[in-house]
């Protein structure tokens, strides 16, 4: 059974959240990244981050297919990315799990006291880009639900056959990704600075907030050095609209709930009290007045 794309933007919110997007913002040293739903940077690049796992993942399940094998090894992921999208991979990442970046945040909370004041606005970006900057050899994606994603797009390539993803497969992607992502928003940031800032060369830009807008603008131009963004992003439900709509254990819940209490949902009684209200001639008080009014208005008549 293929995923739906509901499945597919609810693993990809959860493999690329929104505090990992701004760390990858961050490394590429940018301030302030815009988060409105009609401008979001966050949502574009979760969607560009879907059309390269979808290339990258595709390729490697028809090569993997082709030689009658059902583990997609490193091997075949670094002749892929070197033959189809002329991307080298100067490092091996092994079989061991990447560990996790270590954020500013925490390491400055355990750093100070609580007796020093508080930073003015926009010394803590600074901060964090300087910090990022120094942080080699990690990862800045969690491990579990982006193994999920690719699980995911795995069998949406070839539902029929389970194919298996080694561990150093699924290391080297997580690094190309991040790669990737990590030029998108330097090329971005790039843009938005010679774009805004003013006729002489020292002036500073009017405008340091990304947008979604800007990150499409970097991925037309870079798509002829990065062949693995070629294709146009598929559907994917914004962050906004998933936390609005239920989950399927919450509907479940809920009528559970109903059938245990012993009256169901809201909306069945609703409708009995309705039916059973014009079965029996009693409505509302104002269908009631107009019953009265066309009484009166033909009793009058009948007067007459």
């Amino acid at each position: 059974m293929r995923p739906t794309y509901e499945e597919r933007s609810t693993l990809l919110l959860k493999s690329f959240t929104d505090s990992a997007l701004q760390r990858l913002a961050r490394k590429a040293s940018i301030e302030q990244t815009s988060t409105t739903k009609e401008a979001s940077a966050y949502h574009a690049i979760r969607r560009w981050a879907d059309v390269v796992l979808f290339n990258i993942l595709e390729r490697c399940v028809i090569l993997t297919e082709y030689k009658r094998k059902r583990t997609i090894t490193e091997d075949t992921v670094e002749h892929i990315l070197k033959e189809s999208f002329r991307y080298t991979a100067y490092t091996a990442p092994g079989i061991d799990p990447l560990p996790l970046c270590p954020s500013y945040r925490k390491e400055d909370a355990r750093k100070r006291g609580s007796g020093r004041a508080r930073r003015g606005r926009g010394d803590v970006a600074k901060k964090e880009i300087k910090h990022e900057e120094g942080n080699m050899g990690c990862v800045y994606l969690e491990r579990a639900p982006l193994f999920r994603l690719l699980r995911n797009m795995i069998n949406e390539q070839s539902p029929r056959k389970e194919l298996r993803l080694e561990p150093a497969a699924f290391n080297l992607i997580q690094l190309v990704v991040e790669d990737v992502l990590i030029r998108i928003l330097q090329y971005a940031n790039y843009i938005v600075r010679e774009t805004t800032k003013g006729p002489k060369d020292t002036s500073k830009p009017r405008r340091n907030i990304i947008n979604g807008r800007d990150i499409d603008t970097a991925v037309t131009v870079l798509k002829e050095c990065f062949p693995m963004l070629a294709g146009a992003p598929r559907v994917l439900f914004h962050k906004s609209e998933m936390e609005r709509k239920p989950s399927r254990s919450s509907r479940g819940a809920s009528s559970r709930a109903g059938e245990r209490s012993g009256g169901g949902s809201a909306r069945p009684a609703r409708a009995k009290a309705t039916a059973k209200a014009r079965a029996t001639g009693s409505g509302s008080a104002r269908a009631k007045g107009k019953a009265k009014a066309k009484a009166r208005a033909r009793a009058k008549g009948s007067k007459r």
